[in-house]
This record gives C-alpha cells, structure tokens and sequence, in this order.
C-alpha cells in the first residue's frame, strides 16, 4: 500500500463533483435537444401549412386558367375562322 500515491486516488468529494458536473451537463445537452426538437416541430408545421396555402392557390389559379380559357375560347375559334376566311 506504501507504493500508492495519495494524489493518484481522487476523493469521494471529487468524484462527486466530477458526477455531479457530468450530470448537469447531460441535463443541459438534453434540456438543448428539447428545445431543438420544438423549434423543428414548430417549422414543420409552418411549412406544412404553407404547403398546404400553396397548393390552394396552386387550385385557385388552374380554376382561373381553365374560366380564362373558357371565355376566350369563342374569340380564339372566330379569330381562326377568320383567318381561314382570308386566307382564302
């Protein structure tokens, strides 16, 4: 036992605080984690609310192509009419 050096053995009051330290970085890191976690749930749901905003005016415009193409689609035959009639 003479050959073990006192220095060499770290006290129970060390360890405990060496513990201790651990423990309160770990909690941190994880308390970290959690508040990441939140913040990407709270960006998933806005992208996913604007995706589905996106995807209502992506619908809001075809249904206004599809009435503009409509409308014009009696000009478009008269002009083509037209142009047959003079090329005539």
């Amino acid at each position: 036992m003479k050959n073990i050096k006192q220095s060499k053995i770290p006290s129970l009051s060390s360890l405990t605080k060496t513990v201790k330290t651990v423990a309160d970085e770990a909690v941190s890191d994880v308390k970290d984690v959690v508040n990441a976690s939140r913040r990407l749930a709270t960006n998933v749901k806005g992208l996913q609310h604007a995706s589905r905003q996106a995807a209502s005016w992506e619908d809001a415009v075809q249904r206004d192509v599809q009435r503009w193409q409509s409308q014009a689609q009696p000009t478009i035959d008269k002009l083509k009419h037209d142009i047959e009639k003079l090329n005539k």
